[in-house]
Parts: structure tokens; sequence; C-alpha cells
């Protein structure tokens, strides 16, 4: 479990050792506890409640990793920080936007 946090560019959180963001929308706020996951060999990591889970009939919100590991985060400028997060954000392509879209869409309608 991992605590929603807040920087200059809004809302992150740690899954699997690098920070990932909600590049297009969340129903999350800062300081919410969460579960999360990152999923190996991508550039998604899942966010759900704490007590939901991330197999194949759970729903989550992907968000997006920014291969900004948390140790990499603490030593970094601000203006690199920015740099990195947004040359991600410029590379997600049309198609896996609207899987990100959907799967997002399909997670708020399910919420508690």
């Amino acid at each position: 479990m991992t605590k929603i946090k807040s920087d200059f560019l809004g809302l992150y959180l740690l899954a699997g050792g690098y920070i990932s963001r909600p590049f297009y929308g969340t129903m999350f706020k800062e300081g919410d506890s969460v579960n999360s996951k990152h999923f190996s060999g991508s550039i998604f990591a899942g966010v759900t409640y704490p007590t939901g889970g991330f197999k194949k009939d759970d729903i989550f919100e992907f968000w997006t990793t920014t291969d900004i590991s948390n140790s990499g985060y603490k030593k970094m400028s601000n203006s690199e920080i920015e740099t990195k997060t947004e040359w991600y954000k410029n590379h997600i392509n049309d198609g896996v936007l609207s899987i990100y879209m959907k799967n997002n869409e399909d997670f708020k309608n399910r919420k508690k």
C-alpha cells in the first residue's frame, strides 16, 4: 500500500520503485491510500483501492511510469523531472491511449 503524493507536476505515487503519474485524469486525490503495481516491461502501473487487486477480472486505473526511480527522483532537478515525464506523456500512441482510457472509465464506473 502507498499514499498518493503531489509535486509541481501534479499527483504521483511510487509503484515498483518507479514514479508513476495519472496523465489523463484520476478519481484519486493527494493523501489517498491505494494499492499499486508496476507492470514489468511496460510503461504502466495499476492503481486501485487498498483492498483491490490486479488479476484478470479486477478493475483498476492505469497510470504511466516515468522511468524515474524513487532514489533518482530525489536527486533530479525539477527541469530534469519535467523533461523525462513529458517524454513519456508524449510517446503514448493512440492504440495504447484508447486501452488506457477505456480501462480507467470502467474503473470509474465501478467505484465504491
